[in-house]
């Protein structure tokens, strides 16, 4: 019994088996024993399998979880990148449709403007003076006939191509006139109708002659370069421009073409159009003075001044005895705030075109920037005392000229001698 007891450990009547029990040391104690390792063990087992049977259910529903997930996004992500494709391809759709829109609004600009070419033309060729006969050559009777009046139109024209070398006018229009009825597409004779009536200021005319000639022969470059010119003289600046650019294509440095272009451009508005044809001018002539002084003006009216002085300093160079070009630069520089070279310009044009026209220029509100700077106080100062001053010089010499006094002759040596003397007298007044 007490084996037994010692062996369960249900008694306490044994302190030290108890304890070594308790502490599971007993070495009687087997694998199987009832002591208290065997049953840690027992509970341990038990709770490990509890927890694992728990974490078997856990970690499957976090791999079903898991799994979902996964699956979800799958079906997620083909999504997001058809999203994507359809957001580039909306964007490649808007930018093809705004290209497309650009250039049908493109194409239907030049296609107004060759409307709008073509209309000009048309009406241009209702005005002209008429068209040459057709000839049938199923007629052959007709060839004395065109021949005699070839004959008669060249006639003609070399008749009046006399006449204007000895100025008779006149005489050659009307021989010219006899020229085009006897032959109606006479180039030679329609080009010098077309002169004359230029140099008449006709330029409407010239025009109705001009016309059908480049009908004729519309390679000639001095039928192109009379039309424009015509066109632009008529103010029909729309249509002088279309020819003069007509003819840069062609020829990109012709630079009479490039003035015409540039001058109506300007007409027009289009100020950033003809800067482009006066430099393209001054490419190939870097003193061409219409170019510079044109380009110049457009940067003063655009009071872009930074550009516009240099060019007038070129002028000042090129074409001395020409004020604007100083007054110019002078308001230039004083819009710039520069007092000094301002007054250096206004100095120039002192020497060059006297101290009144300057004086004049001192007053304008161009010249307010620097108004207050003691350099341009002192120059206009300067102007006005040395305007004082020559009036009150000719003053002095005009009242000395009238106390001249012409003595009584005392012989007729005197008397002639004094009527000489009065004579230039009166000549130096009147001067």
């Amino acid at each position: 019994m007490k084996w037994f007891r010692k062996k369960r450990g249900n008694d306490g009547d044994d302190p030290d088996s108890r304890s070594k029990d308790e502490a599971g040391q007993n070495p009687q104690d087997g694998l199987y024993g009832g002591g208290p390792k065997y049953r840690t063990l027992q509970e341990e087992m038990t709770g490990h399998k509890r927890r694992s049977s728990y974490e078997r259910r856990a970690h499957s529903r976090h791999s079903k979880e898991k799994v979902d997930r996964d699956e979800q996004e799958r079906n997620v992500i083909p999504l997001l990148f058809l999203f994507k494709w359809a957001c580039l391809a909306a964007i490649v759709i808007a930018g093809l449709w705004t290209l497309k829109s650009y250039l049908a609004s493109g194409n239907m600009r030049l296609s107004e403007e060759l409307q709008e070419t073509q209309a000009q033309l048309e009406r241009l060729k209702k005005r002209s003076a008429g068209e040459a006969p057709v000839f049938d050559i199923s007629r052959t009777d007709q060839m004395p006939f065109m021949i005699k009046k070839w004959k008669d139109a060249d006639a003609a024209t070399r008749s009046a191509v006399n006449l204007l070398r000895w100025e008779g006018r006149k005489e050659a229009e009307q021989r010219l006139r006899d020229a085009l009825e006897a032959d109606p597409g006479h180039q030679e004779a329609r080009v010098m109708m077309a002169r004359m009536a230029m140099q008449n200021e006709e330029h409407l005319r010239a025009v109705d002659l001009l016309v059908p000639a480049l009908n004729t022969d519309p390679d000639r470059r001095e039928l192109r370069l009379m039309l424009a010119s015509a066109l632009e003289n008529a103010h029909e600046f729309e249509a002088a421009r279309y020819v003069a650019e007509w003819i840069t294509t062609d020829e990109p440095h012709n630079i009479e073409a490039l003035e015409i272009a540039a001058r109506v451009r300007f007409q027009l508005g289009d100020l950033d159009k003809a800067l482009e044809h006066y430099e393209t001018i001054l490419k190939v002539n870097s003193g061409h003075i219409e170019a510079l002084n044109g380009m110049a003006n457009i940067y003063y009216q655009k009071e872009e001044y930074k550009k516009a002085i240099p060019r007038y300093t070129r002028l000042m160079e090129l074409q001395p005895d020409e004020w604007r070009h100083y007054y110019r630069a002078a308001v230039c520089n004083a819009q710039m705030e520069k007092p000094v070279q301002s007054v250096i310009a206004l100095e120039l044009a002192s020497s060059n075109f006297g101290d009144a026209r300057v004086i004049a220029w001192l007053g304008v509100d161009e010249f307010n920037p620097i108004r207050e700077s003691h350099l341009f106080q002192g120059f206009a100062q300067r102007m006005v005392q040395g305007s004082k001053a020559g009036e009150m010089a000719s003053a002095e010499e005009a009242q000395k000229k009238k106390k001249k006094v012409i003595e009584t002759p005392k012989s007729m040596k005197e008397l002639e001698f004094g009527m000489k003397a009065f004579e230039d007298q009166l000549f130096e007044e009147t001067e």
